[in-house]
Formats: C-alpha cells, sequence, structure tokens
C-alpha cells in the first residue's frame, strides 16, 4: 500500500502490476461489448438501426454517409445482423480515424447465395499491410466475424481514390 505522498516510478513493479491490470480490464470490457447484441437492432430492424448509425456518423464525424440496402426476402438471423451492424459500426470508425474521406456509401445486398456488404470511401485508401498492421484490431475483428460465418472479408483500393471493404456471407447461414 502506498503512504500519504508516496510517488510511483516508471519501473515500480506495483505500477506494472495496476497498468497490466488496467489494460487486461479494458480488454475484457471491450470484448464483452463488442458481443452485445444492440438492442437497436431489436427494436428497429438492421437497415434502421444502419441507418441510425450512419447519421449519427455524419452528423459527428462531418462526414456524408449514403446506406444503399435492398429488401431481404427473409429476416436475417440474429448472429448475422449484430455481425454486419458491427462491421458496418467498426468500417465507420475506421474511416472517421484513418481515412480523411469526406463521403462514404454503405451497400447491403443479396447476390445469388451470398449477402454482400460494401463500405466504401472517397479518402486515402488502404495502406498495403492493413491487415498486418499493429492496431488493426478492427479490421482483424470484422474479418473474424465474417469467417465465423462462413464468409469473407476482402479490402480494395478504388482506382479513383478512397477505400472499399467488402464483407460476403452465405445466405444459408444468414
Amino acid at each position: 500500500s502506498l503512504g500519504a505522498g508516496a510517488r510511483l516510478s516508471a519501473d515500480d513493479p506495483q505500477l506494472t502490476g495496476m497498468l497490466t491490470m488496467l489494460d487486461d480490464t479494458l480488454a475484457s470490457v471491450r470484448r464483452l461489448s463488442t458481443d452485445l447484441r444492440p438492442l437497436m437492432l431489436d427494436d428497429l430492424g438492421l437497415t434502421a438501426a444502419i441507418e441510425w448509425l450512419a447519421r449519427e456518423t455524419s452528423r459527428r464525424m462531418g462526414i456524408d454517409v449514403h446506406l444503399l440496402s435492398a429488401e431481404l426476402e427473409t429476416e436475417l438471423n440474429d448472429k448475422v445482423s449484430t455481425a454486419l451492424y458491427r462491421m458496418v459500426q467498426e468500417a465507420l470508425t475506421n474511416i472517421a480515424r484513418h481515412a480523411s474521406a469526406s463521403e462514404v456509401e454503405i451497400r447491403i445486398q443479396p447476390r445469388r447465395d451470398r449477402l454482400v456488404l460494401t463500405v466504401s470511401d472517397n479518402g486515402v485508401g488502404f495502406p498495403a499491410d492493413a491487415m498486418q498492421r499493429e492496431g488493426s484490431y478492427g479490421l482483424m475483428g470484422m474479418r473474424e466475424r465474417a469467417q465465423m460465418l462462413g464468409g469473407s472479408l476482402a479490402l480494395e483500393n478504388l482506382a479513383k481514390g478512397g477505400g472499399r471493404l467488402t464483407v460476403s456471407l452465405p445466405l444459408d447461414r444468414a
């Protein structure tokens, strides 16, 4: 226990232990919150929840966000709708932080036996090593979510500038 006026130095084992505990706690909270299903999905449905997310991102970040979503013939199961919502949320966060974009387009469309989500922006595009970079946990998390649902995630830079993230999921699992 530290007495009044005691100071911790950077190489103090107590400080190191506290920082490690804090890092572990934050990682646990992040993991738990990522796995929770947003209540908005139950209340509004996937399309309306993403529309709300797009409006909020536009308002907070000053980025024009447009959603183009085809009506789906069948309702998506909870795992798929949660995963799609979280992937859009993460994509918008990454764009706001890194892309220097002014416009974003989100598309959710069925294509043959797949459900395809694309998030495109007019920013700086993806670095060549985007998936391997230190701190690219958001992209890795999106790829893991897609793979757990039997799908895939692809990144590409657009010829006119900007980047496109594409998630493809099998409709039979949706």
